[in-house]
């Protein structure tokens, strides 16, 4: 399943919709995959995103995002493994990405 990357859309938009489609755990700790991210990943000298991701009253927190074997990771502090399917919403540290929208 291929990651939609609506941070090409807009540098300005800080949330938008997703819906969770499944969960993992790497070297780096435990992740999550979405339909479609404002979460930018870490790459070209350009640090991810950070923020969270709100499913009803559960706000996940995104600590870093990254491109691993061509899916989009979202890395969190947890297993969210029983929200898969769920839809959420993407929120965006706003002053973070600003900063580095600024810098690269």
């Amino acid at each position: 399943m291929q990651t939609q990357l609506s941070y090409f859309n807009d540098t300005y938009k800080f949330n938008d919709p997703t819906m969770i489609v499944t969960t993992n755990k790497d070297d780096s700790g435990h992740s999550i995959i979405l339909n479609q991210t404002l979460f930018y990943p870490q790459g070209g000298g350009q640090p991810s995103d950070q923020g969270t991701i709100q499913v009803g009253d559960i706000l996940i927190p995104i600590h870093s995002v990254k491109c691993v074997d061509q899916e989009i990771r979202h890395y969190t502090d947890q297993s969210y493994s029983h929200l898969s399917g769920q839809t959420g919403m993407c929120i965006l540290n706003p002053s973070l990405r600003l900063l580095h929208a600024r810098l690269h």
